[in-house]
Formats: C-alpha cells, structure tokens, sequence
C-alpha cells in the first residue's frame, strides 16, 4: 500500500495532477487506485481527471456506484464514449493529459510486461500508463477494500468478482452456495478463480 502512494506521489508531482486522469470504471481494481490516490494526495486529488470510458450493456449498480462516489468525495467523473484509445485521444488533445492511471494487475489479460509505469502502444495517444497495483494479489486488493473509508461496487458482495458489461459477466460459481445465494468476491480464496464469472 505504502508502495503504491510512493508511486503516485512522485509521478504527480513530476507530470502535475492537471495533466493526470484516473481511468475509474467502478471495478474493484480502478477503485482501490482511487481511494490510493485520494488518500496520497488529500489536497489535490480533485484536480485529476477522473475518466468514465463507456460500454455497452453496463450494469446500473456500477453507474449508480460511480454516481455515489463523485457525491461523497466531491469530484467529477467524465464519460466518454468510444472506449479508452478514443477517449485518450479526446483527453490529449482537449487537456494535454501526460499520464493515465490504471487498476491493471498482473493477473489481467491486459497486463502485457506488467510494468508500474509504461508508454503507451505507437499507435496510441503518447501517454504514460501508471499502474500502482500491477503486482497487488487478489486478497491484497479486498484486504485493502475492507478497510473503514473504502466503499466499493454492491455487486461484488453478491457473488461477482470481475465486472465487464453485463453481456459477459455473471456471478463467480466458485461462490455459489447450496441454497442458490452467492458469497461476497472477498471470500473468494482462490484469487486463480476471479475471472471464472467472465466470458
């Protein structure tokens, strides 16, 4: 945890959080790495971009969640259409956004070399990926989110452990109990499993 503040203090102040965004998603991961930033930074995580690349067939809860959240914490989160390439390339040009910190972790399909800091593809906007959890196991991510101060999405205390569009995610049968009910992801002790509700 400690680890992961270090990172993002030094890269905001070396990049200014004005030229920041936080790809917030309302999973788990872009969660922790939201409440990471708000407590490493307490004076100016409300200048960071804080960025909603939309999809198709969202789950309500995660719209409601993110709804929550820019209420309690006073912070403004953006939506853009047309995914994450698209919505850099809009950010880049309107804001000349230096950084883009993510919730990728080792485990994710996306992970590619699992660095905490990296360039974007060359045929992206040039950007610096910021990953402060790359190397967070499952646990480490609910150990951190059960924490007091830390609300997260409902939908992960009804059996989802990984959340994409609603086409492709249903909830973790590694959780499911003999009367049909479902365990909450943090009870999940197989972090190997957390995908298992995703296709």
């Amino acid at each position: 945890m400690d680890q992961a503040k270090d990172v993002i203090r030094r890269v905001v102040g070396l990049l200014d959080a004005e030229r920041c965004c936080v790809s917030f998603n309302g999973g788990k991961d872009a969660t922790v790495v939201f409440h990471l930033i708000r407590e490493a930074l307490p004076e100016s995580y409300k200048s960071i971009t804080y960025a909603y690349f939309s999809q198709r067939n969202e789950f309500p809860e995660i719209m409601e969640f993110l709804d929550e959240v820019a209420k309690k914490y006073n912070i403004k989160i953006e939506k853009f259409e047309g995914g994450l390439k698209k919505g850099l390339e809009q950010l880049n040009n309107e804001r000349k956004i230096r950084g883009i910190f993510l919730g990728t972790r080792t485990t994710d399909p996306r992970a590619g070399i699992g660095a905490t800091l990296e360039l974007t593809d060359p045929d992206w906007p040039a950007v610096i990926r910021i990953n402060p959890i790359m190397n967070w196991s499952y646990t480490a991510v609910w150990e951190y989110l059960r924490l007091p101060e830390h609300p997260y999405c409902n939908l992960y205390d009804k059996g989802y452990t990984s959340l994409g569009s609603r086409d492709t995610t249903v909830q973790n049968p590694h959780l499911k109990l003999e009367d049909g009910g479902y365990r909450a992801a943090y009870e999940l002790t197989d972090g190997s499993k957390e995908r298992a509700g995703r296709n």
